[in-house]
């Protein structure tokens, strides 16, 4: 299995990790958060992150420390839509590619959730069992978590209009993701296509890789941003000069700093065409197509988003890539994933065939793209 070739670089891990003292009670947190769940299952009060609040105010330290465990950090992923769905990718593929993954379930998108679905699965001694996390975090409480913990990765989504109910204006919503942007410690991916996601590129610190994931030119219509109403674009320590209200801004254009131009930004990850249960994918310069049985046109793009944070998390843990745990992948054989792997001299191949066996994912609180899905694709798909 991979998680036994995992490299455990301690520097590595506390880097990533804000640093915090451990109380002398700390060895009776766990009992402490267990007992609340199963008082509050029994009384039916307090709800499913009562224990999370608890163990926040006995042990603040609680979350920083048990996530610093991990071999390989935590994989942040936001965004106004499609984090749910994204999330679910992730952490299937990065399961499917041998790694131990712990995610926080439907719903608990915030701190204490994540603090109360760890409760669930440490040992009463605070071990984690598990070389990564994968976590969904609502915009706004991630700002709270990298305070805690910094990721190793971010995966930024886009940010829509939905949330305007939430946090006043569009540009709040970039804002506090270039806070995600700027506690990131190793990479973080870009969707290339919303301007206001691109630009936190500048926000990333140095020695952080920044990747992008994107669209082809004749897809961009059927996956339209909140850019094309033509808004402008304002991230707080982000240089300019950026395009005014009446200057449309090129999703295309390069955002990092002054050099505000027009040239293309680099896509890892490329949706190029999608069809029935079918899309291609280009990757290191190449096409590649494949089946797949999620439903929706966005979820193709959401899998173009997954495929790139995959990417990076595997390619920055290249040795234990090549002992791929995928035996049980739509019966294609262990040693014809890692032959196919290593040949490719990436995890391309291993990928996809993570990616053909994922199901669509079903979540309670899914969400339209309010006046954006209206757009179909020809029955043929498009390429």
């Amino acid at each position: 299995m991979m998680a036994s070739n995992v490299s455990r670089d301690v520097s590595q891990d506390q880097s990533s990790v804000v640093q915090t003292c451990k109380p002398w009670y700390a060895f009776a947190t766990v009992a402490a958060g267990r007992f609340v769940r199963f008082a509050s299952r029994v009384t039916k009060h307090g709800g499913s992150a009562l224990p999370g609040k608890v163990v926040e105010k006995i042990d603040p330290g609680f979350l920083t420390r048990t996530l610093g465990q991990l071999p390989l950090g935590v994989v942040l992923v936001s965004g106004t839509n499609g984090k749910t769905t994204t999330t679910r990718m992730v952490a299937s593929m990065l399961s499917d590619l041998g790694l131990k993954v712990f995610t926080n379930p439907t719903g608990s998108n915030f701190v204490r959730g994540v603090v109360s679905a760890l409760l669930t699965e440490v040992t009463l001694g605070g071990k984690l069992d598990a070389d990564i996390a994968v976590l969904e975090l609502d915009e706004a409480y991630a700002v709270h978590f990298v305070k805690q913990v910094k990721p190793r990765y971010a995966l930024l989504l886009n940010v829509m209009r939905d949330q305007l109910d939430r946090f006043g204006e569009i540009d709040t919503t970039a804002k506090l993701l270039s806070h995600v942007a700027a506690a990131t410690t190793g990479t973080v991916v870009l969707n290339r296509e919303d301007p206001r996601i691109a630009a936190l590129a500048a926000k990333a610190p140095a020695g952080t890789t920044v990747r992008y994931f994107g669209l082809a030119d004749d897809l961009r219509r059927y996956f339209p941003s909140d850019d094309d109403m033509a808004t402008t674009v304002s991230v707080e320590g982000v240089a300019g000069p950026f395009p005014s209200a009446r200057t449309p801004l090129s999703p295309r254009s390069e955002l990092r700093g002054a050099s505000a131009g027009t040239a293309e930004l680099p896509a890892d990850v490329t949706l190029t065409a999608v069809g029935d249960h079918k899309a291609t994918f280009q990757m290191d310069g190449q096409g590649y197509a494949t089946d797949v049985k999620l439903e929706g046109v966005y979820n193709l793009y959401n899998a173009a988003a997954a495929l790139a944070v995959v990417r990076a998390v595997m390619q920055d843990n290249a040795a234990a890539s090549k002992a791929t745990a995928a035996a049980n992948a739509c019966a294609v054989s262990a040693d014809e994933l890692i032959a196919a792997t290593v040949k490719a001299d990436n995890v391309v191949s291993t990928l996809l065939q993570a990616l053909k066996c994922l199901s669509q994912v079903h979540h309670a609180r899914h969400r339209h793209m309010r006046g954006r899905t209206g757009r179909h694709l020809p029955s043929g798909g498009v390429h």
